[in-house]
């Protein structure tokens, strides 16, 4: 499946968390030499339960919007995932 995510690198926490219907991915790493995209590759990896490998940045490489090929995961999987990021308390 394909997402559309908003990237936040050089982010003072890590989180993930949706702003509207938006998934936005802060990460500690700087955008140089993609170290950003790839820590965001695995924070979405790991909050889907899937390997890093299945997370792939297929466009926006070099801006904050971002377009992610996700493997191994359903559209349910996937809302699933949201809604529990909605039920959490704010960090």
């Amino acid at each position: 499946m394909r997402i559309t995510i908003r990237a936040k690198p050089a982010s003072r926490a890590p989180r993930l968390s949706l702003r509207g219907e938006m998934l936005e991915v802060a990460v500690r790493e700087a955008a140089v030499d993609g170290r950003a995209n790839a820590a965001i590759c695995r924070a979405v990896a790991r909050w889907l339960r899937v390997p890093p490998s299945a997370v792939e940045i297929v466009s926006g490489a070099a801006v904050r919007l971002k377009r992610l090929e996700i493997a191994e995961v359903t559209q349910a999987e996937f809302e699933r995932a949201c809604q529990a990021l909605r039920e959490a308390p704010p960090a």
